[in-house]
């Protein structure tokens, strides 16, 4: 019974979410389609660039397949700013209107919120995961079970990244000080995921052998990692798979937990 109540909230909050974007479709679709697929489009010129002026390979990356490697880092990037960036917007959206306290008042599980919220990420990633996917096939040919793993494998990077976002919001209705915070931290952990670069730079140089850890421990480098083993050579790498699940694990319990604590101990501000 609570594993059924949990899932008919969870599609509740989803619809609710759906049907406040899709108030606005331009942006919606120009939010959850177009600009991500732009914000690649710097980094091919970057590296295609590179490749003319005679450079062969660049930590594991030729001219033959730096744009899928591109492709699958920006995939990754949306499943985190997906979560981490939006999910913030939206509570921060309804302390605004004043119907933030229904979440308070109703006797909602918490981790029906998280659920919610990335059964609703996902309908937003699909449609630009489903764009990057031809692209990916029209440069380098995978299996279509390859394609499909990789679509699985973007459900735990999306737990991760609206766990952070929801306590990024929880953070932002008690105090709006905590948000260059938070926006900090989206930097640092993109900065450490390698989305758009090899890991290999980081043995280039004494100081940045130094933030090499930091890479290690990061689920989403992991995320990224399983996504091009599996494009690339159709396997997937144990180690980066058991990180990235124990954070997919803990992460939406651990931001359940402060999410009560929070509503409890605080009083929404400003």
């Amino acid at each position: 019974m609570g594993t059924k109540k949990i899932l008919f909230e969870s599609l509740a909050i989803a619809e609710k979410e759906l049907k406040i974007e899709l108030r606005f479709k331009i942006p919606f679709f120009l939010d959850s389609i177009v600009w991500p697929v732009f914000v690649v489009v710097p980094f091919l010129l970057v590296y295609f660039g590179q490749f003319l002026s005679g450079a062969q390979n660049f930590g594991g990356i030729t001219l033959e397949n730096f744009v899928p490697f591109l492709l699958l880092g920006t995939i990754s990037s949306i499943a985190l700013h997906t979560g981490f960036t939006n999910t913030p917007i939206r509570f921060q959206r309804e302390k605004y209107w004043q119907t933030i306290e229904s979440i308070q008042i109703a006797p909602i599980n918490k981790l029906s919120v998280i659920i919610g919220h990335t059964i609703f990420s996902i309908i937003t990633v699909l449609p630009a995961a489903a764009i990057i996917m031809l692209l990916l096939q029209y440069f380098s040919h995978t299996s279509i079970l390859n394609i499909f793993f990789i679509l699985l494998i973007l459900i735990p990077m999306l737990l991760i990244s609206i766990s952070l976002g929801i306590i990024a919001g929880i953070s932002m209705l008690f105090d709006e000080s905590y948000l260059p915070f938070f926006r900090s931290l989206v930097f640092f952990i993109t900065f450490f995921s390698c989305f758009y670069y090899p890991i290999a730079i980081f043995d280039q140089h004494a100081l940045l052998a130094l933030l090499k850890p930091f890479v290690l421990v990061n689920p989403f480098y992991h995320g990224v990692t399983i996504l091009r083993s599996l494009w690339f050579s159709g396997t997937t790498p144990l180690s980066s798979i058991a990180i990235l699940l124990m954070f997919a694990i803990i992460m939406p319990f651990l931001s359940s937990y402060l999410f009560n604590r929070a509503w409890k101990k605080f009083t929404i501000q400003g």
